[in-house]
């Protein structure tokens, strides 16, 4: 395709962003959102969400070449700032959404939880997704699922959280 046909359905790179994540990103999100909200034991619920999230990422090739250029692909010029601000307030909100997770976690399932330990785990929580995840994207090495429940799980034990015997 050349590059005049390719912007003429697309005005600038930032249209080709919200494409390709309207068409492979967004679905899988509202999907994994979908799954915490149905209710049920929340560590549970989180630990489900994440094994599906991560799961169809790394099976999607689509969604592997949207991180691949997100990650060191994309330079953040001020044509894709936007971009960028929209990722920063996804990783905002899926901050709250693990710490809302892990509030509502049993005091049995987590004797020592305070709501600072909550708040620190969740960002521990989306620092260790996002990093296994870049890492994974430049490597394409191993599993990303089991990389990432490792890695979740490794954080969780470190908070004092009880995993149940099926995720240790």
């Amino acid at each position: 395709m050349t590059k005049g046909a390719f912007y003429w359905h697309f005005k600038n790179k930032l249209e080709v962003f919200d494409a390709i994540i309207e068409e492979y990103s967004l679905p899988i999100e509202k999907q994994a959102d979908d799954m915490m909200k149905q209710g049920g034991e929340p560590l549970e619920a989180l630990l489900k969400t994440l094994h599906f999230f991560f799961n169809k990422v790394e099976n999607s090739p689509e969604l592997i070449a949207l991180f691949d250029v997100t990650y060191y692909k994309c330079e953040y010029t001020h044509e894709l700032a936007p971009k960028l601000k929209i990722e920063q307030e996804q990783l905002l909100n899926s901050k709250d959404d693990i710490a809302s997770a892990l509030a509502n976690i049993d005091t049995q399932v987590w004797p020592d939880k305070t709501e600072q330990l909550v708040e620190s785990t969740a960002l521990a929580m989306i620092d260790i997704l996002i990093g296994t995840l870049m890492r994974w994207i430049g490597s394409r090495q191993g599993s990303l699922t089991e990389q990432v429940q490792c890695s979740i799980e490794f954080v969780l034990k470190g908070a004092g959280i009880n995993l149940p015997e099926t995720n240790k």
